[in-house]
């Protein structure tokens, strides 16, 4: 089949709840955790945003969200944890959202669309960019506009201090996500120390939390982290760590290499619900 017919028969079966039923009676492999960045609404230009597919629009969000909440079991981190730690059970279908960096569309996009279909999510934080309110050096460098203050209404605007805090009061796990998103397999043992601490630390006081979850910047194992980074979470107290290698969260996965699927702009209700229902099965 060509790939327009494809997408037309996976829109089809969409419209028709042939995927709803099809994932209802699933029982997953393990946690599927999804891994978002930023979010967008519909009058943003591509050309504001450094890196287009990382920014899912407003309503491909709302259909993600849709999916989840009729066909699958949203779960947030502290049911995970108890699970992992014997005192509860998963249900058949569980999925975890999650979102990188600190963007303020996070407060002001996804926040209420999770909130309404009462999905649960986990935020892992830079935290340079949201104390300085200046934008993430990677959307700095794609742009090529020097660091400095950025406007509230940039659409790559990283989230406030007062915005952290209100997600966390409101029951969004609130995860670090080291100070200034280095690669950290390049970095010192010293430098990567500082990079977990200082943000865990940080996190801490704008929250009144002590984070236990992590997410490695970029994510790629062996790559963007090593194992000395998973030595040095362990040794600060982290409970676990999320990597950007594609699979489901299976029950023999070690703690600190857990794997998310990466959810990009071009991946449509219809096209996530069929990976969902096959594509991510294999």
């Amino acid at each position: 089949m060509t790939g327009s017919f494809q997408q037309t028969a996976k829109r089809g079966l969409y419209a028709s709840g042939w995927y709803d039923q099809r994932i209802s009676q699933l029982t997953f492999p393990g946690v599927l955790v999804l891994c978002y960045h930023g979010l967008r609404s519909s009058s943003w230009q591509t050309g504001e945003k450094a890196f287009p597919d990382l920014h899912v629009d407003r309503e491909t969000f709302d259909g993600h969200c849709s999916i989840l909440s009729r066909a699958c079991h949203p779960i947030d981190l502290a049911t995970w944890r108890r699970a992992r730690e014997g005192r509860a059970a998963l249900p058949a279908r569980p999925v975890l959202v999650t979102f990188d960096d600190g963007y303020r569309s996070l407060f002001d996009v996804a926040r209420p669309i999770l909130k309404r279909h009462g999905i649960p999510a986990a935020i892992f934080v830079s935290t340079e960019a949201v104390e300085t309110q200046r934008s993430f050096w990677f959307d700095q460098a794609a742009r090529g506009i020097p660091s400095s203050m950025i406007a509230d209404d940039d659409p790559l605007a990283p989230m406030t201090i007062a915005q952290v805090k209100t997600m966390s009061e409101e029951g969004f796990e609130i995860g670090a996500h080291t100070v200034s998103h280095p690669v950290l397999a390049a970095r010192t043992t010293e430098e990567q120390r500082y990079e977990l601490a200082e943000c865990r630390d940080t996190l801490e006081k704008w929250t009144g939390r002590r984070p236990l979850a992590l997410a490695y910047p970029f994510g790629k194992p062996n790559t963007d982290y090593s194992a000395e980074t998973v030595s040095i979470a362990r040794d600060l107290g982290f409970e676990c760590a999320f990597t950007t290698q594609p699979d489901f969260v299976r029950p023999e996965q070690p703690p600190f290499e857990l794997s998310r699927f990466l959810m990009l702009a071009a991946v449509s209700p219809s096209e996530m619900a069929h990976r969902i229902a096959h594509s991510w099965h294999h």
